[in-house]
């Protein structure tokens, strides 16, 4: 019986890594080209059924705190799902860097996922009802380096656990 070793299943690692780079980003992709009417509406929706759980007392608010804190959950929900959307692009480039030997993986996986913020930014500003906001690169890249830390933290304890056996 043949024992394969990591470096053996790089390459199978690291395709598959990559895809999950690509669909990644390629969701960010999608999400940003929609339209800022289509996009308010998805998470108009979620931070509707959110204000609901969150509020059991909705349905008696008046009129003026039902919009606040639609607006309030609705900005919040927006900005979860950039930190989100980018701690899994910085997880998975940090899991597909970490199939190659060379320094500083997780500091180029951050680096690359900042630039991707910044271009999807760019990007947004192409779309109509959208428009780059700085503030939403600083939240990106926050998501990338909380993904990144969560992926070493697991990596460092894995190699621990080896190396204790």
């Amino acid at each position: 019986m043949r024992v394969e070793t990591d470096k053996q299943r790089w390459p199978v690692r690291r395709s598959l890594y990559l895809f999950l780079v690509v669909i990644v980003m390629a969701a960010i992709f999608f999400f940003s080209s929609m339209q800022g009417n289509e996009s308010s509406a998805m998470s108009g929706r979620v931070a509707e059924w959110l204000t609901r759980v969150i509020y059991p007392d909705f349905s008696a608010m008046s009129a003026e705190q039902k919009k606040g804190a639609l607006q309030l959950m609705g900005y919040v929900v927006r900005k979860c799902a950039h930190f989100t959307e980018y701690a899994l692009l910085g997880a998975s480039l940090v899991l597909l860097l970490s199939t190659f030997s060379f320094k500083y993986r997780s500091w180029i996986a951050l680096l690359l996922t900042a630039l991707y913020a910044v271009s999807d930014e760019w990007h947004q500003g192409f779309v109509e009802g959208r428009a780059p906001m700085a503030r939403d690169v600083l939240i990106d890249t926050a998501g990338a380096a909380f993904g990144i830390m969560i992926v070493v933290l697991f990596i460092l304890s894995r190699r621990k656990e080896r190396n204790s056996e």
